[in-house]
């Protein structure tokens, strides 16, 4: 009757998880510039509010710091 129920991550967590890999795999640069939120939401097809939900919850893991 019922189907398992399929653990999908949220856009924020989607996203989140892209850029720590990047930040993991040496792509982001310790010390350099991120992407403009704009240009990150537009590469991951997302709206910037979701991109910077998800830079300040990189941030409060300590993976990043915001700078404005």
């Amino acid at each position: 009757m019922f189907e398992p129920i399929k653990i999908r991550a949220s856009v924020v967590d989607a996203c989140a998880e892209a850029i720590e890999r990047a930040i993991i795999a040496g792509e982001l640069v310790a010390g350099s510039r991120l992407p403009p939120e704009r240009r990150m939401a537009e590469t991951f097809g997302v709206n910037r509010v979701s991109v910077r939900s998800a830079l300040a919850k990189l941030a409060s893991a300590g993976l990043l710091e915001v700078r404005q």
